[in-house]
């Protein structure tokens, strides 16, 4: 491999598939919330959920550390001679983690202050999130199938 390879430090990887555990978890947690939303906006009361506390407590997770892994980004900077593929791939990590942020935001506004726009808003990014990521998986099989650069190999093992 070249030298103008990112590898990924630990801390990286680690963060990288708990974000994606985390963002599996809420759309498995998803139904729990819709209901108590529903019931909510029918006027009704819900009683305590864990579910519903999972989800919410999932979102927050997403965001802390979607920030970290933002300020990471920003610290182990990498450049390759694909001006294109950087510029691009830079794109895509930007908007993954802008819908991520989004999602958290909408959702949380939703939820703490009953706004429905902000509901509405949350499964707009919901489907927005499902297309990016899997234009980043599509995106990981390319480098991995077409390019084999290594791309999969280093997303799963750090640099000694």
């Amino acid at each position: 491999m070249s030298n103008q390879l990112r590898w990924y430090s630990k801390t990286q990887i680690v963060l990288h598939w708990i974000t994606v555990a985390l963002v599996i978890a809420q759309y498995v947690l998803h139904d729990s919330i819709v209901n108590a939303w529903e019931l909510i906006q029918s006027g009704k009361s819900v009683s305590f959920d864990p579910l519903v506390l999972s989800h919410v407590a999932g979102g927050i997770f997403i965001a802390v550390i979607v920030l970290i892994r933002l300020r990471l980004r920003s610290i182990n900077t990498h450049e390759t001679k694909d001006l294109l593929g950087n510029r691009l791939s830079n794109i895509a990590h930007k908007l993954l983690y802008a819908i991520l942020l989004m999602m958290v935001l909408s959702g949380g506004m939703a939820w703490l202050f009953n706004i429905d726009a902000s509901a509405n808003a949350h499964n707009l990014f919901k489907v927005l999130l499902l297309i990016t990521v899997l234009g980043h998986v599509l995106a990981a099989l390319y480098h991995h199938f077409i390019m084999k650069d290594g791309l999969l190999n280093r997303m799963f093992l750090a640099r000694k």
